[in-house]
């Protein structure tokens, strides 16, 4: 029996190849669709995908840089004006939306008009629907929050940016996913705030996840090197390289 749905919006980031969108995962259970991140034309992607924005109104935005909220003022709008008739509830720590609100204002989106609420999420556990998601700050360059995403069944962990963070082992232990972000090969990922491939893979051993996602791809989806299947192999431990529009059903 399907617990949750994942969809792949976007998995690239802020200079990424274009046919990689920028990072953006909805989750949707029986009851309840979340967001996580709003990255620029998430929303044209969305309905591309065949999605009614009308029943995504939880969006967890991990921190403030441009390839994870370019695409909120849009969705505001088109939310609004859509006519859906649920709060759009938009969460992340007291920082970011602060940041989020004057990016608003500034491009003109008028928040007071737009039923958007903003929920702080500062490491605690909140339920939404049927699912139940808890945040833990990472180690990025500025601010930002891993997402743990649960229903009675599943769990999926999506880290958000962060250089190697060993508090993510014990965050997501056990889980089925672990959607990690991985810039690719570079060792010195970690100085920009950005994990390389074979650092997310170690959390995810570490963990004892079920499957491993990378995410957040530098310019393009890297190449899995022998020796990154083989660590993952032994580990039993499934690896999937994502692309937008991908679905995945656990």
């Amino acid at each position: 029996m399907v617990s949750m749905k994942i969809v792949f919006i976007g998995v690239g980031g802020w200079i990424s190849s274009h046919r990689l969108g920028h990072t953006s995962i909805l989750v949707v259970s029986r009851d309840t669709s979340i967001l996580l991140d709003a990255g620029e034309c998430v929303y044209r992607m969305l309905r591309e995908f065949g999605v009614d924005i009308c029943g995504v109104s939880n969006i967890v935005v991990t921190h403030r840089h441009g390839d994870h909220i370019l695409g909120l003022p849009t969705y505001i709008q088109m939310y609004r004006w859509s006519g859906c008739r649920d709060t759009l509830n938009i969460y992340s720590l007291n920082d970011v939306i602060s940041s989020i609100k004057h990016f608003l204002d500034f491009v003109g989106v008028d928040i007071q008009r737009s039923d958007a609420r903003f929920i702080d999420i500062e490491e605690r556990s909140l339920s939404i629907g049927d699912l139940y998601i808890e945040a833990m700050r990472t180690c990025h360059s500025i601010p930002s929050i891993a997402v743990k995403v649960c229903d009675e069944n599943k769990c999926i962990v999506y880290t958000g940016d962060t250089r190697f963070c060993e508090k993510l082992v014990e965050f997501s232990r056990g889980c089925d996913i672990l959607i990690h972000e991985a810039s690719g090969y570079e060792e010195n990922a970690g100085l920009y705030g950005h994990s390389n491939l074979y650092e997310a893979i170690d959390i995810a051993v570490k963990a004892s996840v079920k499957m491993f996602i990378p995410i957040h791809f530098y310019r393009d989806i890297p190449m899995i090197r022998a020796d990154i299947a083989r660590k993952l192999g032994e580990a039993g431990i499934d690896l999937v390289i994502p692309y937008p529009g991908y679905t995945i059903e656990i």
